[in-house]
């Protein structure tokens, strides 16, 4: 058995908990616009059936697979471009992630359902490269957790820095996302300040939360509660 070589992972969700989803698309469609008008309104088109569908557009593909893979490029190029002057994070985005990289012991990772492209393009567009991040295709990330961890703790795979954490902390947007969430040494945060979904029953150790300033508090609060019992 290894020891975990770090105490707490903090795996954040990208799409309307780091970012603002809904302005990326605006941005991105607006990017497509100047190539061709109604590739900017197929864009808005699909993305809102999707949402009603409850579901995440693969937009960078349905860009490829309407208008081709030169024009995609184009329309990514430009999107990033505008998308950096225009700013994509979500209030408290910036201040979470600087929380977590401070946190004594601890590591962060972006953890994203979607197309590889897709979700590398917002992650890029949203000045967040600096954050390792692994793209994923499992709604439920909890089953996903659920397989990281051992008798020794989480092993993180490689895209995320790797190691092994002694605790899970989880923040997204979504109530799947924490399907089968691990039962112990994990706690979770469901962040409803622009969620989209409705929220659905939820383990017992995952709480329903306005914003990432909230998720910062609550975990200052559990650092001072553990501090003060050693």
């Amino acid at each position: 058995m290894n020891e975990a070589n770090f105490e707490t992972f903090y795996a954040l969700d990208l799409d309307r908990t780091l970012i603002d989803t809904e302005r990326a698309i605006r941005v991105l469609s607006a990017a497509a616009d100047s190539f061709d008008t109604s590739l900017g309104e197929a864009i808005r088109q699909q993305n809102q059936l999707y949402l009603e569908r409850g579901e995440s557009l693969p937009i960078f593909e349905f860009i490829i697979n309407t208008a081709g893979r030169d024009v995609a490029d184009q329309v990514r190029e430009q999107f990033i471009e505008q998308a950096q002057v225009q700013g994509l994070l979500l209030l408290g985005a910036q201040a979470m992630i600087a929380f977590t990289q401070s946190q004594s012991s601890s590591a962060t990772g972006i953890v994203t359902y979607g197309s590889k492209e897709g979700q590398e393009m917002k992650i890029t567009a949203a000045g967040l490269n600096n954050v390792p991040h692994l793209v994923t295709h499992h709604q439920d990330k909890g089953t996903m957790f659920s397989s990281w961890q051992e008798s020794d703790g989480y092993h993180i795979p490689d895209e995320l820095g790797g190691g092994i954490a002694r605790e899970l902390v989880f923040v997204d947007d979504k109530s799947v996302s924490f399907k089968n969430f691990p039962a112990h040494d994990a706690r979770g945060y469901l962040v409803t300040a622009a969620a989209v979904h409705e929220v659905i029953e939820l383990p017992p150790h995952v709480t329903v939360i306005r914003t990432l300033q909230d998720v910062i508090v609550a975990e200052q609060a559990i650092d001072k509660t553990t501090t003060t019992m050693q």
